[in-house]
């Protein structure tokens, strides 16, 4: 062996070792920079700007609104969904008399609700609902805490979907919703404060519209 062969031999190994310290380098940096992005922190808009909610649209009174329930008898949410032939049934009886329609949940059939709007009712706005779960649970002896991954992942879905539609039908979207009931003692489905305001600052930060929750007027009382 001459000393031309060792010497390119040690500087294709330093080259490859420089190589793989790259490579780990780049890994690491995209685990943070995944990790990072789900834990991400919103905090409040500061200052502060309440955004309006229109009063008046083509004429109509915005406040005129009711809670649509779309699905029917064998249909659930998570389960068998209506049509878009039930939906258009529906929304045809429906926007004549009301102005603003209310809906609970931001995944299907949700989209096919905005889809026949926008195709046959344009001047009827949709309230758009974010149903969110407790995310945290008491373990299977309830001496801890946990969280339940399938509720996490289901609350991310809800979250991301709003954010889609909303960016897609701003010009449908009245304004949205995050959570239903979640504060009142009695509710089955009671999340933490910090879990609500959490969504609400995060779904404020990442669309145009106003956002807010909704609950029992006993707990606005209080």
């Amino acid at each position: 062996m001459n000393g031309h062969d060792e010497t390119g031999r040690r500087r294709r190994r330093g080259v490859m070792d420089a190589g793989r310290a790259v490579f780990v380098l780049l890994l690491v940096g995209f685990v943070g920079l995944a990790v990072m992005g789900s834990t991400r922190v919103f905090t409040r808009q500061e200052p502060f700007v309440r955004r309006a909610w229109p009063e008046f649209v083509a004429g109509r009174w915005t406040g005129r609104g009711l809670a649509y329930g779309m699905h029917r008898d064998g249909q659930r949410p998570g389960g068998p969904s209506p049509t878009r032939a039930q939906i258009a049934e529906d929304l045809a009886i429906l926007a004549p008399g009301w102005a603003t329609l209310r809906v609970y949940g931001s995944t299907e059939p949700t989209g096919t609700v905005l889809d026949v709007l926008r195709a046959k009712h344009p001047d009827v706005g949709l309230v758009l609902g974010v149903w969110i779960e407790p995310e945290t649970v008491r373990d299977s002896v309830r001496h801890a805490f946990v969280t339940d991954a399938a509720k996490a992942r289901e609350n991310r879905r809800q979250i991301d979907m709003a954010v889609r539609l909303a960016r897609r039908d701003a010009d449908l979207i009245r304004a949205i919703v995050v959570g239903n009931e979640t504060q009142v003692f009695w509710s089955g489905h009671r999340v933490a404060p910090e879990q609500l305001i959490g969504a609400i600052r995060e779904l404020r930060a990442r669309t145009r519209l106003p956002v807010t929750t909704a609950d029992d007027f006993n707990f606005w009382n209080k």
